[in-house]
């Protein structure tokens, strides 16, 4: 009964009312060596303070409650569990040990029950955010097909959200488009808010990258307001990074300031900067719009000049870990900066990164370096 009551509060959102309601089962479970139900109970655990952005000790939880599963054969959960240690991993910038336990995990679950899902497409992902388009493109596609197969909607919606991800990388818009709307179409048919929110947030970034910020800030104002009535905090600070990012684009820097900084502040009170999938894309946008505003000033050149040089080092961490998607964006940001204060240099590196993106299949980076290489072009001539 207690884990009932907690699933319920868990799932209507209600985090921290659920973790008492957890705790006093996981008391009550352990003593009796019964690690099918201790093995349930621990990973639902592990997913409330995931979902509050606890995520050291939601690993500690998930490995437990993986031993629990693998000391009794329970293939199936052995690869929810080790799909949801994976998560973390790719949180902390960990791409290729992610990469593996997604592996391992769809390999676990199909022996017990061949249904590719979840750990297929969030490989995907992984492998996205490592500049291997192709390869997630192809992994996503089959794991899209085969959950409409085995008529999985939920899968089917969490895989084209991948697979929009992916396309919208590639710069094909219109089919990005496509499967992020049919994504959303059926989590609100099934009811899956926080999913929803998740899928509007990211057509708010494609709208963006179609040059219509306004209908991004609509769209991710939608998804603030479904994402209030929860406490994910991992998906609180993705929803104000992207809405800090429209409104930069919109020309609102003020407005994009307080947004990334509300990011920030989840970012240090959770205790998150050492998890680069979190806190590289608000350092990112933090440097972009704090060097925006000082750019305004007459004596902001020290602020420009810091989040350039902030910039430089995201980049090359970025690199350093393989995150390739987090080195094109601080990347795209120094040139959009070397833009106004350096031109040549500017050129250089928009060049630079023009190549780099198009040689990995990222073309919507490298269509955004080359517009800015002319749009300096075309600048200078009017001179």
């Amino acid at each position: 009964m207690l884990v009932c009551i907690a699933d319920r509060e868990r799932h209507s959102g209600h985090y921290v009312a659920s973790n008492q309601l957890y705790e006093r089962a996981i008391q009550i479970v352990r003593p009796m060596q019964a690690h099918q139900r201790l093995g349930a109970v621990l990973n639902n655990f592990a997913i409330n303070v995931f979902n509050q952005a606890q995520l050291d000790r939601a690993e500690r939880v998930f490995r437990e409650a993986l031993q629990n599963f693998q000391a009794v054969g329970d293939q199936h959960n052995t690869g929810v569990a080790l799909a949801n240690i994976a998560d973390i991993l790719a949180l902390r910038g960990r791409l290729d040990e992610a990469a593996t336990m997604y592996h391992k995990a769809w390999e676990s679950t199909e022996m017990a029950l061949p249904q590719p899902g979840y750990a297929h497409y969030r490989y995907a992902l992984a492998r996205l955010m490592q500049g291997r388009p192709e390869e997630a493109f192809r992994e996503a596609e089959l794991s899209v097909e085969a959950c409409r197969k085995l008529n999985k909607p939920d899968d089917v919606a969490g895989g084209l959200v991948v697979v929009g991800n992916i396309q919208m990388a590639k710069g094909d818009l219109v089919a990005s488009r496509r499967s992020y709307e049919e994504a959303l179409e059926t989590q609100t048919k099934l009811g899956n808010l926080d999913d929803g929110a998740e899928t509007k947030y990211a057509l708010a970034d494609l709208a963006l990258a179609e040059g219509n910020p306004e209908k991004g800030e609509a769209l991710v104002r939608e998804a603030i307001a479904q994402l209030e009535k929860g406490q994910n905090i991992l998906d609180h600070i993705a929803v104000y990074t992207t809405l800090s990012r429209v409104l930069q684009a919109e020309g609102k820097l003020e407005d994009a300031s307080k947004a990334i900084d509300h990011a920030a502040e989840l970012v240090g009170a959770n205790d998150l900067k050492n998890f680069p999938g979190v806190a590289t894309p608000v350092r990112i946008q933090q440097a972009r719009v704090t060097g925006s505003l000082a750019a305004t000033d007459a004596h902001g050149q020290p602020k420009v000049a810091a989040a350039r040089t902030d910039l430089m080092a995201l980049a090359a961490a970025a690199r350093r870990l393989g995150l390739f998607s987090f080195e094109c964006d601080a990347r795209t940001a120094l040139g959009e900066f070397e833009m106004k204060t350096n031109p040549d240099t500017g050129r250089q590196h928009l060049a630079s990164l023009a190549v780099y993106a198009r040689d990995h299949g990222f073309a919507l980076i490298a269509t955004r370096a080359t517009a800015l290489q002319n749009l300096m072009a075309a600048q200078a001539r009017s001179k």
